[in-house]
């Protein structure tokens, strides 16, 4: 009988081919879900040179697999923690995840005819440690904001609509029953997760806004196609528009315009004022480093709350509910 050793873990992956060459790297489009990154995808994707589909969930699948989950004592299971329980260095799995990510964009990207990538998830702003970790220095990231109160009261909406919640968010509802809540505390933990990433990542972090996007998009898809190094393309807005194919997943909205308006800003003024203060609290800090002005409170000049303009606001929430 033969006795067999076996062998230890590799130190280091296998080196490709030397004729094959990496594929090229991409960029990832992240903002909170309800921010507009449907639009900007349809916006982007119509430049000649930039292939950016609708929504494949390859990057945030793959992340989330990089995400260790927690047993009653504390044992982390997931990918990387039972590589390294095993012995084996997590850049084995890392190199080969991240290859396989660009390979496929890169494959998809040049059957398109086009030279440049990028991916958009709605959830990928989940997850945003683990995205650092997976491209480890080598995406780059178009980070789309959103006023946050009006991010809040299309979440309702979209939630209101469909009857359910995402699995994403079942955490958040848990720790924060009320809905508006709890959609506010997501739009806090993606953003403060990315204004971090832009501080360690630097010019690989292009940081635009909605309110910018629609009310001049000609100067912000600029600004995008300089980022993604590909030459300005006019009429980029037009093109996406007119183009009525390839839907994929992602805001249904966006395929019922024919041009792009300001409709949707300033949604947030239907909400009541004590609902109004209570998102305040929980967003204020972030608005204020982003930029955004924090709304005053509405009140009569004797400091009592207006209760006809509080049930104003009750009955205009609940059409936009109800998708009145």
């Amino acid at each position: 009988m033969t006795s067999h050793t076996p062998a230890g873990p590799p130190d280091t992956p296998a080196a490709p081919a030397a004729s094959t060459p990496p594929p090229a790297m991409g960029a990832l489009l992240i903002g909170s879900p309800r921010s507009g990154t449907t639009l900007l995808r349809r916006l982007i994707d119509a430049h000649p040179r930039v292939f950016c589909p609708p929504e494949l969930n390859l990057v945030s699948s793959t992340a989330r697999m990089l995400r260790d989950q927690h047993l009653a004592q504390g044992l982390p299971v997931g990918l990387l923690s039972s590589f390294r329980c095993a012995g084996y260095p997590e850049h084995l799995v890392l190199d080969r995840l991240r290859g396989v990510v660009a390979e496929v964009y890169s494959d998809l990207a040049r059957s398109a005819g086009k030279s440049v990538w990028v991916d958009k998830d709605v959830f990928s702003g989940l997850f945003v440690p683990e995205l650092e970790l997976l491209f480890a220095g080598t995406a780059r990231y178009v980070w789309l904001v959103r006023h946050p109160l009006d991010v809040v009261v299309s979440m309702a909406e979209l939630f209101a609509r469909q009857g359910a919640y995402p699995h994403e968010f079942h955490g958040y509802l848990t720790r924060h029953p009320v809905v508006v809540e709890a959609c506010a505390h997501a739009w806090v933990d993606i953003n403060r997760a990315m204004a971090a990433l832009a501080a360690r990542a630097g010019d690989r972090v292009l940081r635009i806004t909605y309110e910018d996007l629609v009310t001049g998009p000609d100067p912000v898809l600029a600004e995008v196609s300089r980022f993604l190094g590909v030459p300005e393309a006019p009429d980029l807005a037009t093109a996406a528009l007119a183009n009525r194919e390839n839907f994929g997943k992602g805001d249904w909205k966006t395929w019922s315009k024919e041009s792009i308006d300001t409709a949707a800003l300033g949604r947030w003024r239907t909400l009541q004022p004590d609902t109004l203060d209570r998102l305040v609290a929980i967003t204020g800090d972030t608005m204020r480093e982003l930029g955004y002005e924090i709304p005053g409170l509405r009140h009569h000049p004797d400091g009592t709350a207006d209760l006809r303009s509080a049930d104003r606001d009750r009955q205009a929430l609940q059409r936009v509910l109800m998708g009145g």
